[in-house]
């Protein structure tokens, strides 16, 4: 087996898709602890979790990290490894590492995910990775021009180079589904799955941490609501 040295210096976004096992709302307690005490050592631009509003027993996280040394320094931790073991025994999860390869964000976009809408994608594409990458930043243009306060963030897999994520936020819930509803942007989406496979999630963020400030949503029977 091929083994691939990695820069330990750079920057990389892990991400975690868990599909939990019973207990929702036991995942979500234990997990936001347990992000908690890995925002607070540091080296984490930004954590954010989503739940999946289709199925809500799936999560998706992702943890923007200023190098990959500071990752795997932190993951390596007592506490950290412990309360990770206690959370897995709740859920199946799928481990990736990626690189973010931009953003786009409209003018007086907050930027803030947990009071926002989202969409997460996932992609396997096909042929040449630059025709494919074109139109994919060409909907995300669109979607940031015409969505309100919204943005767009592409990451591509380290782990396997044919495989992408976006995240797509709105704001403002009407715009931003207006916008998905619309014409323009469904031909965008067509175009897209002419040369990649795709799997698109609505999804609600349950919890947000940047820096040492976390916006979590708050409680209440049955799962957790919007703040505002």
């Amino acid at each position: 087996m091929m083994r691939i040295a990695r820069d330990l210096s750079g920057p990389v976004v892990v991400v975690n898709r868990f599909a939990v096992k019973q207990d929702a709302r036991l995942f979500e307690q234990q997990f936001l602890e347990h992000i908690g005490c890995v925002g607070r050592r540091g080296n984490v631009d930004l954590m954010t979790t989503f739940r999946s509003v289709d199925q809500p027993g799936n999560y998706i996280h992702f943890g923007f990290w200023r190098t990959l040394g500071a990752f795997v320094e932190t993951v390596h931790d007592e506490t950290i490894l412990r309360q990770a073991a206690e959370v897995g025994t709740l859920v199946d999860t799928r481990a990736d590492q990626a690189e973010c390869l931009g953003e786009v964000r409209s003018d007086g976009a907050s930027g803030q995910l947990s009071a926002a809408c989202a969409v997460v994608s996932g992609y396997r594409a096909h042929g040449r990775a630059g025709a494919f990458e074109e139109r994919l930043w060409r909907r995300a243009d669109h979607l940031a021009r015409h969505g309100g306060p919204s943005g767009v963030r592409v990451l591509r897999s380290f782990l396997s180079p044919r495989d992408y994520i976006t995240l797509e936020w709105g704001e403002d819930s009407r715009l931003f589904d207006q916008v998905l509803r619309s014409s323009s942007y469904r031909e965008m989406t067509a175009d897209i799955t002419e040369v990649a496979d795709v799997e698109a999630d609505v999804a609600q963020c349950i919890a947000e941490k940047g820096g040492s400030q976390a916006r979590l949503r708050h409680w209440c029977p049955g799962g957790v609501v919007p703040t505002r």
